[in-house]
């Protein structure tokens, strides 16, 4: 061999020493290794049946007859190995349950809810979620062909056999899949601790004949509550009845009928709720929420239907309505609303529409808000041409709205054309009596000294 050849090979095995060394330090430090010493580290720990990777997390099989001090320090391990600046979040999985822990973990508490509900085995239960702290609900989620009822039964069932759970205390949520914010479809359970378990359990075993309406049921310190899913208001009668006598006396009964349709608080005669609902819906009315004593409803519409959804409404007996339409509202009592309508036309004629609601109780002692908006032109229509000379006919029509007390006035300004084309407009919020001068309120803007001054000089002197 040549000196020069020797040179080369010298220099290959070089390179490919330094290349070994490289990538050996490498995998000694990278997630492979630390995955393994973890793992090696966890299986040799008494309760633990099995680790792996999925997911981009290790997975961590617990034994459901472990000890609880076991189990307990398993989580600590995981929990060790999240806190690690290089290490990860783990999951500790038994039977179908499973605990997410990437921020702490409240580990005697944990292990005993962990014991307690990785036994219970949920034929429908897609996700059985034990969180890793204390005061987060257990969650739960069934598949179709379950029910939230049956599954918190089946679970209460099983922590009622175990005094430490019971002892220990924990809250839960089932939902099912087709839950939507809690209106249907969950059933939710706080402070699970001593024997208010098995009261519960009674209380669920009693409602078991509402599954089919998918309750959204809870227990308040008030009394239960429950918002029951009907597919028609010809079920409404029967439903309430039975959940009435089903929950007892102080329970709180609301219903919703259809998906997307209308819900009903309370549970004073429903004939007359859905007979009402039935009157007023049509392709440009929909009722959104009514008060079972007709004491409140609110209702979408449109500008042409207006009146006579509130004749409709007054002739029912209710309340108060909360009416929308175009961009307007009125939340006002029946009567009054029905008053303010030729205001609201002589507003519309100038191109306006009209916004009259009662105070919100955030924050406290606001006041109501009165206030109007251009319309859109396909929505005013050809007549409705905004004449910026008309602002003193615009501030004497809303005068005659003749409120009561002082009111959040809110006037909508056209200030030139937007990016889009569109019309680009100024809200201007000023606080004002009925017929006095306009004063600054603490959540009033920069107001233009040319709308107070036609306001003011519309002022009664």
């Amino acid at each position: 061999m040549t000196r020069g050849r020797l040179m080369v090979l010298v220099l290959v095995v070089a390179l490919a020493l330094a290349l070994a060394g490289y990538f050996g330090v490498r995998w000694w430090t990278g997630d492979s290794h630390r995955d393994q010493q973890f793992a090696s580290t966890v299986n040799d720990m008494p309760g633990v049946t099995k680790t792996g990777r999925q997911d981009g997390r290790v997975y961590v099989g617990l034994d459901p007859d472990a000890a609880a001090t076991d189990i307990a320090a398993v989580l600590t391990a995981i929990d060790e190995r999240a806190r690690d600046p290089e290490g990860e979040a783990g999951v500790a999985t038994m039977g179908d349950a499973r605990m997410f822990i990437f921020d702490g973990v409240d580990e005697d508490w944990a292990a005993t809810v962990l014991l307690g509900l990785g036994s219970v085995h949920l034929p429908h239960a897609k996700d059985v979620d034990v969180p890793a702290k204390r005061g987060l609900p257990v969650n739960v989620e069934v598949d179709g062909s379950g029910s939230a009822i049956g599954a918190a039964r089946r679970i209460l069932r099983a922590a009622s056999a175990r005094p430490d759970l019971v002892r220990t205390g924990f809250d839960l949520r089932v939902t099912e899949p087709h839950y939507d914010f809690g209106s249907y479809g969950v059933v939710s359970l706080q402070d699970l601790q001593g024997t208010r378990v098995r009261s519960r359990l009674t209380e669920l075993d009693r409602a078991a004949p509402l599954t089919r309406w998918h309750p959204a049921l809870s227990f308040p310190k008030t009394g239960p509550s429950v918002s029951l899913l009907l597919p028609s208001g010809d079920d409404a009668s029967t439903a309430v009845q039975q959940a009435r006598s089903l929950l007892g006396a102080k329970a709180d009964i609301s219903y919703q009928i259809g998906r997307d349709g209308t819900r009903v608080t309370g549970d004073a005669d429903p004939t007359r709720a859905t007979r009402l609902i039935d009157e007023l819906t049509s392709p440009h009315t929909t009722v959104i929420r009514l008060a079972g004593d007709l004491s409140r409803i609110v209702v979408t519409t449109s500008y042409a239907q207006l009146p006579g959804v509130l004749k409709t409404v007054d002739d029912a007996g209710v309340d108060v309505i909360d009416v929308r339409w175009d961009g307007g509202e009125l939340d006002r009592p029946v009567d009054v609303a029905r008053g303010a309508l030729p205001t609201v036309e002589r507003l519309r004629r100038l191109g306006y529409t009209t916004v009259w609601v009662s105070p919100t109780p955030y924050p406290a002692n606001s006041p109501q808000r009165i206030g109007v908006s251009l319309l859109h032109r396909d929505a005013a229509g050809q007549e409705a041409r905004v004449d910026p000379s008309s602002s003193t006919r615009l501030a004497r029509a809303i005068r005659s709205l003749h409120w009561h007390g002082r009111a959040e006035v809110h006037v909508a300004v056209a200030t030139g054309e937007g990016s889009f084309g569109n019309e680009q407009l100024e809200d201007h919020i000023f606080y004002s009596t009925a017929g006095g001068r306009a004063t600054k309120g603490p959540h009033s803007h920069e107001v233009d000294i040319a709308v107070t001054r036609t306001w003011n000089k519309t002022a009664r002197r």
